[in-house]
């Protein structure tokens, strides 16, 4: 998925912070901020993960994060007085292959010259309201800039695994009103994302019908000079005995990660509406490490910025955090 220089993509979703355990006393979200700001001052809002987050780890965080090559941090982070934080994030890929540039009028190629202790490198802006951007329900208001290895998922599992670490660190307790003893509680953010309308009633109807895999690195095809000219590679698989709700997104999360290990880098999914209707969905980039979201969440464009934006900037970007804070102010995150 390569980012354009001038605009973003942004993924407006809830966050709520739940208590583990339940009974645990309640943390409000500009407490739990407060926690991870404490955090990336200390200097250890880092940590080094595997390729993959296991699913469990997708969901909330709670198994030991799976060592590896790969590192996620928070790189800038800021607690505004209108209760908003912004939060840079960093993503370093040590398994993705070294970019390689071509020259626009003389074809010539170099390559970027990633060492082996490195990582192709991506920064995320994720903004989050405590005070006066909430749902109806009370939730905080979430927006996460969209980059490849980034996804909603991914970034909540790790600050989920640093919150847990903050509270083991300070000692959080509550005492339990059946045993009258001290218990260790923790805060854990809980996501949920704001789902298409289209897409979520193709889903939940069980029309899903084909997972088609595009890879834009050709093989050799039918070709005549001057006339014909391979320009993608497709091949479709049929779904039969279509999956519902979670069992979907689960196909697709298969699905996924097969077509990225195969060097496919987009999907797309076709959905039968009658007997004699078809529909296609938008195609998602293999890279996104969130199928659910590529899917299934509506994002916003931002646009209109004054100078190219870095794929990797080390310190929060003025512009694109006044630009996604309108998408708050007007509104555009569904209440």
């Amino acid at each position: 998925m390569a980012l354009g220089k001038y605009e973003r993509h942004v993924l407006p979703f809830y966050l709520h912070v739940a208590m583990v355990p339940e009974e645990a006393n309640a943390v409000s979200m500009a407490d739990a901020l407060k926690m991870l700001k404490a955090v990336y001052d200390d200097g250890k809002a880092y940590m080094l993960i595997g390729e993959h987050i296991a699913k469990d780890e997708e969901e909330d965080g709670e198994a030991e994060p799976a060592k590896g090559d790969n590192a996620i941090l928070i790189r800038d982070m800021k607690i505004e007085r209108d209760g908003v934080a912004t939060l840079l994030l960093h993503h370093a890929d040590a398994h993705a292959a070294d970019p390689a540039l071509m020259h626009i009028r003389n074809g010539k190629i170099r390559s970027a010259g990633k060492k082996a202790n490195e990582g192709v490198a991506h920064a995320a802006h994720l903004l989050i309201s405590t005070e006066k951007h909430l749902s109806v329900s009370g939730q905080s208001c979430a927006l996460l800039e969209r980059v490849p290895n980034l996804g909603r998922a991914t970034v909540i599992a790790f600050l989920n695994r640093l919150l847990r670490i903050k509270a083991k660190n300070d000692d959080m307790e509550f005492k339990d009103n059946k045993t009258r003893r001290l218990k260790r509680a923790r805060p854990k953010l809980e996501s949920y994302q704001q789902l298409s309308p289209h897409l979520k009633t193709d889903l939940e109807s069980g029309k899903l019908s084909s997972i088609e895999l595009v890879r834009r690195l050709v093989v050799h095809g039918f070709e005549e000079d001057n006339v014909v000219l391979p320009v993608t590679h497709t091949i479709v698989h049929k779904v039969v005995n279509a999956p519902t709700g979670q069992r979907a997104f689960d196909l697709i999360q298969r699905a996924k990660i097969w077509a990225k290990g195969h060097n496919f880098e987009e999907i797309q999914l076709r959905f039968r509406k009658t007997a004699t209707s078809q529909h296609l969905s938008p195609r998602f980039a293999t890279d996104i490490s969130d199928a659910k979201d590529a899917v299934y969440s509506r994002f916003e464009l931002i646009s209109g910025f004054r100078s190219p934006l870095p794929q990797c900037p080390t310190a929060i970007v003025d512009e694109v955090r006044r630009k996604m804070l309108d998408l708050f102010v007007h509104r555009n995150v569904e209440r």
